[in-house]
């Protein structure tokens, strides 16, 4: 198994190539590999993925510029991703196809979390590769898709009408594909995990943001969000404990929380039209790497 994990490294070393030099709009083959500071050509002995980093420590041989932590965490999670793949698939073509997919999948992500754009022609040959991979079953994969296409048609005619931005046409391709890839049966499983990850990404992102403005009663009512759903989690697990003042006190909680939360929402929409708009890649990939795991 360990050429599965070398295969993999030596792979994702090729990944960070294809996200640099696609955002770039440079040629994946020429000119050859050099520092993106100073253009100095590498040698091949800092080239080894992994361990050229850590040799490195982490800056570049000629210049000093710093050398991006990325590579050698795609590097690292390609190979780890290669050797789950060949244990759950074996040598198979189901192991080929979920290798392409979940590779193009990542390169995605690595693309949307540098720039916040998803190169639509990688996205476009994921569908076709993601309905490959369900071969056995390609009406449910094809049926996955189409409820995403229509899904992110909508919010796009949605964002259109109101103008904001929040969906782009880079994610009417990704989660066309992702439909297709997990098909219909397994989408809202898929789709919740995406609106978990994303959504501790933007509970984060708006905990730094009041911290900055000093805004802490936003973040008490954050808190007191949290637990209502952590009362609302017990009282579904333990039935003593879901008296009705307490089921009263949690829908009045939920029910406050919530309008306040809204009301920051709309008063953000209002203010600028990059409020939603976030990197969606790196969620989808985690979601596919639990479906992955799970299924």
């Amino acid at each position: 198994m360990a050429w599965v994990f070398v295969l993999g490294v030596i792979l994702g070393s090729f990944y960070n190539v294809l996200i640099i030099r696609t955002l770039n709009g440079e040629s994946i083959i020429f000119p050859p590999s050099h520092c993106m500071s100073c253009d100095t050509p590498i040698e091949w002995k800092y080239k080894i993925p992994i361990l050229s980093y850590l040799f490195l420590k982490g800056k570049c041989k000629y210049c000093g510029a710093n050398i991006s932590i990325m590579y050698p965490i795609v590097e690292l999670l390609t190979g780890l991703i290669f050797v789950f793949l060949y244990a759950k698939f074996g040598l198979t073509f189901h192991f080929f196809m979920s290798v392409v997919c979940v590779s193009i999948f990542l390169i995605l992500a690595g693309m949307d979390i540098i720039s916040t754009m998803i190169c639509s022609k990688y996205a476009t040959f994921l569908v076709v590769c993601s309905i490959l991979f369900n071969y056995n079953d390609v009406l449910n994969s094809i049926y996955g898709g189409v409820i995403c296409f229509g899904i992110i048609k909508f919010l796009l005619f949605i964002s259109n009408k109101c103008k904001k931005e929040f969906v782009g046409d880079g994610d009417l391709h990704l989660f066309t594909a992702l439909g297709c890839f997990v098909g219909m049966s397994n989408l809202l499983f898929t789709l919740i995990f995406v609106a978990l990850f994303s959504g501790m990404f933007c509970v984060v992102k708006f905990i730094k943001k009041s911290l900055n403005q000093k805004d802490y009663k936003s973040i008490l009512y954050l808190l007191w969000f949290g637990i209502s759903y952590f009362l609302t989690f017990l009282t579904r697990m333990n039935n003593n404990f879901s008296c009705l003042w307490l089921r009263l006190l949690i829908f009045v909680n939920l029910i406050l929380s919530l309008f306040y939360f809204s009301r920051v929402l709309i008063r953000n929409l209002k203010k600028s039209q990059s409020s939603l708009f976030m990197p969606v890649s790196p969620f989808v990939f985690l979601a596919i790497l639990c479906y992955m795991f799970i299924f």
